[in-house]
């Protein structure tokens, strides 16, 4: 087991180099390089496969199975897809899911998903396509996606149940070690992968059940997880965002009617992450010119921007149910002071902001007076304690 342990982390680092590497070759031998690879992978994936399929009724040694999974990891966006959706691949790595090489599983499921990701990532979501070879049976693909998910859907569900009723994922993070907030990490992009790809083929209740399972992960108080995880959101609302009247329904069914709840729930959530908006100082240049000066990294300014249109494109789908969010939040504030949080409602007033233009203007006028007047009483209140 050795030997061929070592085999694999050679044929890992050799594909890596020759695909990958940064080492100075020269074009005419990378290219023979390239060829003489990939006139091994049938070699390359039987030995893979080999060694998960005994796997499934023998003992491995962990040094093998780690090493064969990240051999896959690394070939496996290199070599012919049929490797991956014409053999039994995909259900002998979902074996090993609940085991000590969960990360690595889910790293190797991971690829898979994302193997058919457009080539040119555009900004202009709609034009997303999948980017499946021709020769390749797109049900095939479908099925195995769908398998896929459906495990993660079962295996996140008994890890959920080990918190007990007075705690949560949400309270535990913080608790975590690195190993196990890495094993979230892996989930999360899993579940982003299989959104962004392929939830049209996702039948509705599997994914209700999915989406139900990722607000959990939505709600950790982490920003850099809830970036990942807004990925997956932001692809998702703009779909539900775009159908009729914007895109045509051929059932005429509406897709986004049976997320309400899902979406509904997503509002808080938008709340808790909604960053501040960019500040704008005037100052003089050297020429003495007034000039505005934007305190914002980009970084920060593409996370703001994809935030607001995310909770605006929200609110076209359930345009009551955010109404009703902020004339009952307003209010409350108005007439409960000893409660108010200047953090939460800084919060709701810059994802009020995101809203502009996505109600009617009386609906937007009303919100717009209900929430001046609770702020001014809230002045009023604070200034003559």
């Amino acid at each position: 087991m050795a030997v061929c342990s070592n085999s694999l982390i050679i044929l890992r680092m050799v594909n890596e180099e020759v695909f990958h590497g940064k080492e100075e070759i020269t074009t005419v031998k990378r290219n023979i390089l390239k060829d003489a690879v990939r006139q091994e992978y049938s070699k390359i994936f039987s030995l893979i496969q080999n060694i998960l399929e005994y796997s499934e009724n023998a003992d491995v040694d962990n040094a093998l199975l780690v090493n064969c999974f990240s051999c896959l990891i690394s070939y496996c966006r290199d070599m012919d897809p049929q490797y991956i959706f014409s053999t039994r691949i995909v259900e002998m790595i979902i074996a090993h899911l609940n085991s000590a090489h969960a990360v690595l599983v889910l790293r190797s499921l991971l690829s898979i998903c994302d193997l058919f990701e457009p080539l040119e990532i555009t900004e202009k979501l709609d034009e997303r396509t999948l980017n499946i070879p021709q020769g390749l049976n797109k049900e095939t693909v479908f099925a195995k996606i769908n398998l896929i998910h459906r495990e993660l859907i079962m295996f996140f569900k008994t890890y959920l149940g080990k918190f007990s009723p007075d705690s949560s994922l949400e309270k535990e993070y913080s608790l975590f070690s690195d190993e196990e907030k890495s094993f979230i990490k892996q989930i999360t992009q899993l579940f982003v992968s299989i959104y962004k790809n392929y939830h049209p083929y996702i039948p509705d209740s599997i994914l209700i059940e999915s989406l139900e399972q990722f607000i959990e992960i939505s709600k950790i108080n982490d920003l850099q997880l809830f970036k990942e995880t807004l990925n997956g959101w932001e692809i998702l609302i703009y779909d539900f965002y775009i159908e009729y009247p914007i895109r045509p329904v051929p059932d005429g069914k509406i897709r986004r009617f049976k997320f309400k709840t899902i979406l509904q729930r997503m509002i808080n959530v938008f709340v808790k992450f909604m960053p501040k908006p960019e500040k704008v100082f005037v100052t003089l240049n050297e020429f003495q010119e007034a000039v505005k000066v934007k305190e914002f990294t980009t970084e920060e300014m593409v996370f703001s921007k994809r935030m607001n249109q995310t909770f605006f494109n929200l609110t076209f789908c359930i345009d009551n149910h955010v109404k009703d969010f902020f004339l009952v939040t307003f209010n409350r504030i108005g007439s409960n002071s000893e409660k108010f949080d200047p953090v939460y409602l800084n919060k709701v007033c810059w994802v009020y902001g995101s809203t502009a233009g996505a109600f009617e203007s009386d609906v937007e006028e009303r919100i717009f007076m209900i929430a001046c007047k609770s702020l001014m009483s809230l002045c009023s209140i604070i200034l003559h304690r």
